[in-house]
């Protein structure tokens, strides 16, 4: 559902509807959430597919801080960390793959 409706960098309205609804999920607030994505970009045979679904999903991350909606349930600081840590990791994966290929 997330790859059909958001991109990566690139904040679509139906994808910050989506997030909107995302936001009253349990689950999206908790350790559980964070738990998956630390799991997902450390795992290496799915890092690059977890790295694309990540960004995709943070996409709408600056607009929900805008409307003031804390991503992940936290403040507006973790979202923009948030952001930055999955802007950073889209770029340094990949150099660091191309480094050892």
């Amino acid at each position: 559902m997330i790859v059909k409706k958001c991109t990566p960098f690139v904040c679509r309205q139906e994808c910050l509807e989506f997030r909107k609804e995302l936001q009253k999920d349990p689950c999206f607030h908790s350790e559980v959430q964070s738990l998956y994505r630390s799991w997902g970009l450390l795992n290496p045979q799915i890092k690059s597919q977890m790295t694309n679904f990540f960004a995709a999903l943070d996409s709408c991350d600056w607009e929900m801080w805008q409307a003031g909606y804390g991503p992940f349930g936290g403040g507006h600081t973790s979202g923009v960390a948030v952001s930055v840590a999955t802007v950073m990791t889209s770029v340094l994966v990949p150099l660091v793959s191309a480094m050892y290929l």
